[in-house]
């Protein structure tokens, strides 16, 4: 049933298509964007925005190999993760970020693993290749999915000994690999979680992040990603910062400029910030006065030291009443830096200044 109701709602939603394209957004062959994620000149392209060896190369070489690529809930590529244990090595997790527009080389981080994280890897890998039967039963409730991420399974294991065999048993080079939606719940998509959550674990100097505010492992190794310097400091105010949002949204409603309710604000603003000398507040004001649908993006967070964080983000807003009935708002963005400082234990802002 639960299927049968999410491939209505996409032809309503989306301009008529066959049932064969419908199938591809249900089985995680077409992302939320319609892009084709299962042709073999599909995944090439996949592997190479990443800069990644396809499994079986790496498997003919000697190398085990688990791999995830993700794809978010709007179609875009997040993150390569493999669990990788090369011939006469220890096992290590390489996380891999897409390139950029401007083609540069992928971001890579690898970090080794122990033997505990490995084997819970490999058992839980063991049926990420399949899919499972729909179980339909009579009386089910309505369910409906969209924007579902997409995520894609691979496994690439070398000429190795038998298992569990009296003797030694040489087998073959194997690989396989299977493409599934998150509407389908499928074991491709738990070790999906099962993956992220073990490379999570794995950036130690990331641990301050705290995880309960993070959705899901993708997301905590994405704000992991983008600390620098005394990332344990740079941590705690990745974990804080969206407490600015409540102050936000009040501006809106009260058609104020949201840097003067922080400013005002007892929890997060320190004593210079509260004192006026930390900020251009007129050019704020200016431009957050009227701002409606405020939000940004975290592009750094530098521990400067373990008591000072500089934060770089870009904000976005459209005016307050723009735009009437088709017609969009126009968007605004400028990018801002914000100097967190530890004070009376907390961390909180010490100034904001316009960074372009």
């Amino acid at each position: 049933m639960m299927r049968a109701l999410f491939l209505s709602i996409l032809a309503l939603l989306a301009a008529p298509a066959s049932a064969q394209e419908l199938e591809d957004f249900a089985s995680g062959c077409a992302d939320d964007s319609g892009g084709d994620r299962c042709s073999d000149a599909a995944v090439r392209a996949w592997h190479d925005r990443y800069g990644l060896r396809p499994v079986e190369t790496m498997a003919a070489d000697g190398t085990m190999v688990r791999r995830m690529l993700y794809v978010d809930g709007y179609g875009l590529d997040v993150l390569a993760i493999s669990a990788i244990r090369a011939k006469g090595a220890p096992p290590v997790i390489e996380i891999r970020r897409a390139r950029d527009k401007g083609g540069a080389q992928p971001t890579t981080w690898t970090r080794p693993i122990p033997e505990k994280a490995w084997d819970r890897i490999l058992s839980d890998a063991a049926t990420a290749h399949r899919r499972l039967a729909p179980e339909t039963k009579a009386g089910d409730d309505a369910a409906i999915c969209l924007h579902a991420w997409v995520s894609r399974f691979e496994s690439g294991d070398p000429r190795r000994l038998a298992s569990f065999v009296v003797g030694q048993l040489w087998l073959d080079p194997e690989s396989r690999a299977m493409t599934a939606s998150a509407c389908e719940g499928s074991p491709t998509e738990r070790f999906g979680t099962t993956l992220a959550e073990v490379a999570a674990g794995t950036f130690g100097e990331c641990s301050s992040l705290d995880a309960d505010r993070m959705r899901n492992g993708i997301a905590l190794i994405e704000a992991c990603m983008g600390l620098r310097g005394d990332t344990l400091a740079a941590g705690h105010v990745m974990s804080i910062y969206r407490d600015l949002y409540p102050l936000i949204f009040r501006a809106e409603e009260e058609g104020k400029s949201w840097p003067d309710l922080l400013r005002a604000d007892f929890r997060l603003a320190s004593q210079g910030l509260k004192e006026g000398e930390q900020a251009d507040w007129g050019e704020l004001r200016a431009l957050f006065a009227k701002a409606d649908n405020v939000y940004f993006e975290v592009e750094e967070a530098t521990g400067l030291d373990a008591d000072r964080v500089e934060m770089t983000a870009t904000f976005h807003w459209a005016d307050h009443g723009a735009g009437t009935g088709a017609e969009k708002p126009e968007r605004h963005a400028r990018k801002l830096q914000m100097m967190w400082v530890r004070q009376t234990g907390d961390w909180v802002v010490d100034q904001i200044k316009l960074a372009d």
